[in-house]
Formats: structure tokens, sequence, C-alpha cells
């Protein structure tokens, strides 16, 4: 049996001649190669990170454009529906006009305060939105939902808002 210590002999092969003489430079070889391998693969896995990394932030963005494209879709689909529904309901630019309602602190009578506000009471074809509205008593004695046997008694009423009415 030959041992790799062994001196070399006549019927030992060359590789085992040229492994005992050149052993130490066969083995910084072996080193050197081992280390460039190593040095390469850090290299490509240092870039192979950064690739996943740069998908990674593709991937967040698609993601992100996927979805505000989803919200587009739906604020279509939801003005298709109310542009339908409005035209179903007539609601056509052209077939409606609007005019502003003022009152300030106006001291009336209940029967006039019930007037105006029945004016301002949505029906078919007109349709008042209040910005403002404060309704009070200006007697200590009477409230706002019952009558008194006062013959002067007087609301004030504050209304402020948008008609908007039908015109054909």
């Amino acid at each position: 049996m030959t041992s790799i210590n062994a001196p070399s002999r006549a019927g030992d092969s060359l590789a085992c001649r040229l492994w005992t003489g050149h052993r130490p430079a066969l083995a910084s070889a072996a080193l050197a190669v081992a280390m460039a391998v190593t040095g390469f693969s850090q290299a490509s896995l240092g870039k192979a990170r950064l690739e996943v990394r740069a998908a990674q932030q593709r991937l967040a963005q698609a993601r992100g454009d996927d979805k505000a494209s989803q919200q587009r879709v739906a604020l279509a689909q939801f003005a298709a529906v109310f542009m339908r529904e409005a035209r179903r309901l007539q609601l056509q630019p052209g077939r409606w006009a609007d005019q502003a309602m003022g009152v300030r602190q106006a001291r009336m009578g209940r029967a006039e305060a019930v007037a105006l506000l029945l004016q301002a009471q949505n029906h078919e074809g007109h349709v008042f939105g209040a910005q403002e509205f404060d309704i009070s008593s200006s007697s200590l004695k009477s409230g706002l939902f019952t009558e008194t046997a006062e013959p002067r008694e007087e609301l004030v009423l504050t209304l402020r808002g948008r008609t908007i009415f039908r015109t054909r």
C-alpha cells in the first residue's frame, strides 16, 4: 500500500509523484481556486440580492398601480350608474335652476314661520339644501312646538340655503 507521505518509487503514478513533491504549491493553488470561487460566489450573491430588492420594489409599485387602477375602474362604474340614474330622474343640467334663500334672525308670527318652512320643504321638482337653520321663540312662556294664548307670539328664524327646482 502506498502512502501519500511515502517516497516515490518507480511504479508510482505521475500524480503521486507530483503530489508528494509539490504538495505545498498544490495546496496553495487549491486554496487560491477556492478563494476565487468563493469571491465570485459572494459577488454573485450580492448581485442577486440587489436584483431581488429591485424586483421587490417593482412588485410593490405594481401592486400600488393595480390598486389605483381598481379604484379608477370602481369610480368610473359608479359614475356610469350615477349618470344613468340622473337621466332616469330627468336631472339633466338644462332642466334645473337654483336660487339662494336667506332669512337671518327674522321675527315673525307662527303662521308666517310655518309658511316659510313649507316653502323650504322638499317635494317633486323642488329640493332645498339648508346650509344654516335656527328657530327660537321670543317669549319665555311659549315653546316651539306648542302655541300659547299670547296674541303677539313671535318666532325668530334663520334659514339659509339653496333651492333647486325643475324648469321644464
